[in-house]
Order: C-alpha cells, then sequence, then structure tokens
C-alpha cells in the first residue's frame, strides 16, 4: 500500500488546527500524524473503525500458518 501524502499531517500542525485533521479524516478515510518524519497515528472516522470486521486470533493464526507454509523455503534460508 502506497502512502497518500496529502493524508499527512506533523504533529505539531494537529495540534494547532485540529479541525482541519478531522476534516481530512472525513473526506479521505483517514489522516495520519507524523512526528520527526515518522507516521505515528491515525486518525480515522468512527463510522469507518466502528464498520470494520477485524479477523479473531483463529483467523489470525490460520493465515500465519499458511504464509509459513508458502514461504518455508525462505524462512528456513533466513533462520541460517
Amino acid at each position: 500500500m502506497r502512502a497518500n501524502m496529502r493524508y499527512f499531517v506533523s504533529i505539531n500542525e494537529a495540534d494547532k488546527d485540529f479541525s482541519r485533521l478531522t476534516r481530512l479524516a472525513d473526506e479521505n478515510g483517514m489522516a495520519v500524524i507524523v512526528k520527526d518524519d515518522t507516521p505515528c497515528y491515525v486518525l480515522v472516522p468512527y463510522r469507518l473503525f466502528h464498520d470494520a470486521k477485524y479477523p479473531d486470533d483463529e483467523e489470525v493464526l490460520k493465515i500465519g500458518e499458511e504464509i509459513m507454509k508458502e514461504h518455508w523455503a525462505a524462512f528456513a534460508e533466513l533462520a541460517k
């Protein structure tokens, strides 16, 4: 996923103009707050957060097992 820089706002700018940050999140589905040139926080409208579907532990473990099986040779090589 490539980051779109128009979603990024410095932490100082977010502190000074929080309403701009909320408008940005409303218009684009998110806003990223940057501190020391590093993305640190993501502001997401509650409606998107609330409606999001998150995998449970069992689903995450299943996905992890599939990744391990698919890339076992690479993991074994890295472990050397």
